[in-house]
């Protein structure tokens, strides 16, 4: 018969069972987790689809013109800023015309990925009127293309290149501008105008404006955007770029006739500016602009003293 050994203080009481792993630890158990998972894991790639995100939903109030809800759902992120899940446009409206207007959104700037308009406006038939390309809150595109694009996307009444917020060329059919930061030369018109019904703060009347694409009083084709017509007979024409009084060619901006079908007064401006080129006067009163009665010279906003 044999004695039982005796162990010493330093021997291992459990020198005959395996050793044992805690897993009462996180970083055992996230270790124990994984091996299981690894155990487990198929070698073949998944399929499921990725999880869609649960967007953030609330209203807010519509100030653009003419549209016909107050208040209209918009998808935000966790600090309110205008933001698309899913690649579903984060505020969706429609005017009183039927057109309806999408946006995307990205932590409250205009973005869109995979190459798609971040805005598109579409027609109650639902032909696309107007698409705008942007980046992290930058009209651009790439491959050349235009980041704005007015009508048919495939073939465009009218389109604008930008490079990251920055225009650099103009086309129409046909034709491609270029165009520097620091020397914006004049952009055709679009074709076809659009028409709205606007109350004339001088007259009180209601009389029929052309506009842009944002209700901004804009010209076609060198015709006035707005005409006033007085109790008297007399005329006022005005022309408009996307909002600000403006006419290319060296052409006046306002005209006033009389009764008479007479020019009584011209004010010449470029992009809201009162301004003429060679140091021509940019205010003319009197029949004969290179004769006038009275004549104010401004540059690109600044009168200039005599």
């Amino acid at each position: 018969m044999h004695a039982p050994a005796v162990r010493g203080p330093g021997s291992n009481q459990h020198a005959d069972k395996p050793p044992q792993t805690r897993t009462d630890t996180p970083v055992a158990a996230g270790a124990a987790a994984a091996a299981a998972g690894a155990a487990t894991a198929s070698p073949f790639p998944s399929t499921s689809p990725p999880a869609r995100e649960i967007p953030l939903t609330t209203m807010r109030r519509n100030y653009e013109p003419g549209c016909t809800e107050p208040e209209i759902p918009v998808t935000v992120d966790k600090n309110g800023r205008l933001h698309s899940y899913n690649d579903e446009p984060s505020r969706v409206w429609t005017d009183d015309r039927g057109t309806t207007h999408k946006e995307w959104s990205w932590h409250g700037q205009p973005h869109r990925d995979g190459g798609l308009p971040s805005q598109e406006v579409t027609n109650s038939d639902g032909t696309v009127q107007y698409q705008e390309y942007s980046v992290h809150g930058n009209l651009h595109r790439d491959g050349g293309k235009p980041a704005r694009v007015w009508g048919n996307p495939d073939n465009p009444d009218r389109g604008e290149h930008y490079d990251h917020g920055a225009l650099t060329g103009v086309n129409n059919p046909g034709h491609v501008e270029l165009i520097g930061r620091d020397d914006m030369q004049p952009i055709r018109p679009l074709q076809p105008p659009t028409y709205s019904a606007r109350k004339s703060l001088r007259t009180g009347k209601t009389e029929t404006v052309t506009v842009d694409i944002n209700r901004q009083l804009h010209s076609y084709n060198d015709k006035p955007a707005q005409v006033e017509t007085d109790d008297d007979g007399t005329v006022t024409r005005k022309w408009y770029r996307h909002g600000k009084p403006h006419r290319d060619g060296g052409q006046p901006a306002l005209e006033t006739a009389g009764p008479d079908g007479q020019v009584r007064y011209r004010e010449y401006a470029v992009h809201g500016n009162l301004h003429r080129d060679g140091g021509q006067p940019a205010r003319v009163w009197g029949p004969n602009p290179d004769r006038p009665i009275q004549a104010e010279v401004y540059d690109h906003g600044h009168l200039l003293d005599d």
